[in-house]
């Protein structure tokens, strides 16, 4: 996919500007649902924060766990697996979910497509971001049980 995409250079800047503007757009996302969820539906507020920061953390531990080095392509400087981006984009689209329904499967398509362009950049295999997506998932059940 790496290759696919580095072999045409449009695609190529498109998807750096969209791995690049997608976490800027998830944390814009989530700020913005959690002052709605704190002014108007309160009781929801704590799951809403500490079931993504429990991914968040759960990521970074898994990550140093498996230490797997990131592709040839990207810098070493951090390990690969799982994605953080895909993780926290996934649980995020979820929470939103959560909070406003059906109209938070628009965020579940940019998470969807924040995990590909982690691939299409060569900063992550497809692995690390279904790990991520996998992460996400299991911590979003908690929102069906809160």
């Amino acid at each position: 996919m790496y290759n696919f995409v580095q072999k045409r250079k449009g695609l190529t800047q498109l998807w750096l500007f969209i791995a690049n503007a997608s976490t800027l757009l998830f944390f814009v996302i989530y700020g913005i649902v959690a002052l709605y969820v704190l002014w108007s539906r309160r009781e929801k507020f704590l799951p809403y924060i500490l079931i993504p920061s429990a991914v968040y953390f759960m990521n970074k531990t898994l990550r140093a766990l498996i230490g797997r080095p990131r592709p040839e392509v990207s810098p070493k400087s951090t390990f690969s697996c799982p994605s953080n981006h895909a993780a926290s984009a996934g649980i995020i689209s979820i929470a939103v979910c959560w909070v406003f329904g059906p109209w938070g499967a628009l965020a579940v398509v940019l998470a969807f497509i924040t995990g590909l362009s982690r691939v299409f950049i060569g900063v992550h295999y497809p692995f690390d971001v279904l790990l991520g997506w996998l992460l996400a998932a299991l911590f979003g059940l908690l929102f069906i049980l809160v």
